[in-house]
């Protein structure tokens, strides 16, 4: 299709958007309302995945060398673990002066025990929270290590909120996205209605199904693309006033900042948007086409 003809026909669907104006618009606010939802969606699932990668960087994971292993060889093996991105080595007299100076005065009561009872120990840095359980299995099989210690209790529950998140998300999104492909087939469709003879002429002259069909799609993708636009606007206001926020209200909790997370919504919203535009002008279409 030429160029020329595409403007003319990405023409005649504004034309065709602007002379139902009023079921237009309806429509564009419902699509609009659902994509505030979604990017709103998008927005707390980035900032649990983001808390929880940072928890995974608090979080150490604590592998207890037994007495008498070899340091150099156990280390070796700690560092080929999958996920493991390094590790820091507490030797037992490093651990003993940092018990001292947290004890006080009353490190002097570790005279009491005689030779120093702390071991030697590794702490590792894993890539994602998610792996760490993986990493605390895998380390514990390991010869001449005595225990593997991490916030397992802690860290579960938070993997638990970020997975049932991600799936809420899913569902919604699924959901959210039937209801509005359902708005958009039956605004579109009665557009196409009301020109349904215009249609027959044209097929009669001998017009193509993507002539026909073209500016229905302009039509789909003019609402999908409008209420996207909308939609990630005000999710980047409503996000930029969170960020002031959020700092006298969930000081402990670590937000993403703005241009990490507006751009992702923003694109995931538009992409959506395309989708839906041209999906649901082909859904209304298809039937008089055939």
């Amino acid at each position: 299709m030429k160029l020329r003809t595409t403007v003319k026909l990405a023409g005649e669907g504004m034309t065709n958007l602007r002379a139902r104006s009023g079921l237009g618009i309806t429509a564009v606010t419902i699509i609009t309302l659902a994509f505030i939802i979604v990017g709103f969606f998008l927005q707390i699932y980035l900032n649990l995945d983001n808390l929880s990668q940072s928890l995974a960087q608090r979080l150490q994971l604590r592998v207890f060398v037994a007495e008498g292993a070899s340091l150099l060889q156990l280390e070796t093996g700690l560092r080929r673990l999958p996920g493991v991105s390094g590790l820091d080595i507490i030797t037992k007299e490093e651990a003993l002066q940092s018990l001292k100076k947290q004890l006080g005065e009353r490190a002097q009561l570790l005279e009491l025990v005689g030779q120093n009872p702390l071991p030697n120990t590794f702490v590792l840095q894993v890539e994602r929270a998610e792996l760490i359980p993986g990493v605390a299995a895998a380390a514990t099989g390991l010869d001449g290590v005595e225990e593997v210690v991490y916030g397992r209790e802690s860290l579960g529950k938070l993997l638990n909120l970020v997975d049932a998140i991600s799936w809420l998300s899913l569902a919604g999104g699924i959901v959210i996205f039937s209801a509005t492909l359902f708005i958009v087939v039956n605004t579109i469709r009665l557009t196409v209605i009301a020109r349904k003879q215009e249609i027959a002429i044209r097929r009669l002259v001998g017009a193509t199904n993507s002539f026909i069909r073209a500016p229905f799609l302009f039509e789909g993708l003019y609402m999908g693309l409008t209420a996207a636009c909308i939609a990630s606007l005000l999710g980047d206001l409503v996000y930029r006033l969170v960020m002031q926020e959020a700092p006298q209200v969930l000081p402990f909790l670590p937000l993403l900042p703005r241009n990490a997370v507006s751009p992702l919504v923003t694109v995931a919203l538009f992409l959506m948007g395309i989708l839906l535009g041209l999906s649901g002008s082909s859904i209304s279409v298809r039937r008089y086409l055939r």
